[in-house]
């Protein structure tokens, strides 16, 4: 399955320019942004972290210099080389040893080339899912269901081996519309139970973003 199935691309680039479209309050938009991201991690990251290294802290990332043995530098990935590729599909190895001289990045056979393309591939994938994680992180959604559902299948992602960053930042959003669910609740109810249970939301989560 691609991304491109649920109406979304794969890069950062086409990320930013059609999440700028969307409207983050639309429970339609947010179930497309949701599917793209479930997508999106479970096709390009997931079956790739055998190619991340592990940490000091013991949390997992790519690492692109360390896969090729040099200094690469984003913004050359990010202009000549990303453009080629924006569905994240690995093309034939005569084509992505053209785009790596292009680029001047000269590896020795295509086993090379081969790993340097699933963590470039990997990495790129995961800054693209923050992307969307920060776009389902700005509102709440229209029901406390639809929360429930979106945390739901953000915890599902949880379940896979993941680099850290994107594993944390997952946390976060998951943290996100769980407070937001708890404030939802408090406007909808009422009821000693249902009061004393927020009243733990706050002590725990704080007062500060009442109201969002």
């Amino acid at each position: 399955m691609d991304i491109s199935s649920v109406g979304l691309q794969s890069t950062p680039g086409h990320i930013d320019q059609e999440l700028a479209a969307l409207d983050p309050a639309d429970s339609m938009q947010r179930a497309r942004v949701l599917d793209a991201l479930t997508t999106l991690v479970m096709t390009h990251v997931v079956p790739n972290m055998g190619y991340s290294q592990t940490g000091k802290d013991g949390e997992a990332y790519f690492d692109l210099d360390r896969t090729i043995g040099r200094d690469v530098s984003g913004f050359v990935l990010g202009v000549l080389f990303e453009p080629q590729f924006p569905d994240l599909k690995k093309p034939a190895d005569t084509v992505l040893k053209q785009a790596l001289d292009a680029i001047e990045i000269d590896l020795a056979d295509a086993a090379s080339r081969d790993a340097f393309f699933h963590c470039w591939e990997a990495q790129t994938a995961a800054r693209s899912a923050q992307r969307l994680l920060k776009f389902l992180s700005m509102t709440t959604p229209e029901s406390v269901d639809a929360v429930s559902l979106e945390v739901d299948g953000l915890e599902k992602l949880l379940e896979h081996a993941l680099p850290g960053d994107l594993k944390y930042r997952i946390l976060d959003t998951i943290f996100d519309l769980s407070r937001q669910r708890a404030f939802a609740l408090e406007m909808q109810t009422t009821g000693p139970f249902v009061a004393t249970t927020i009243d733990r939301w706050h002590k725990l989560f704080g007062d500060d973003d009442q109201g969002r």
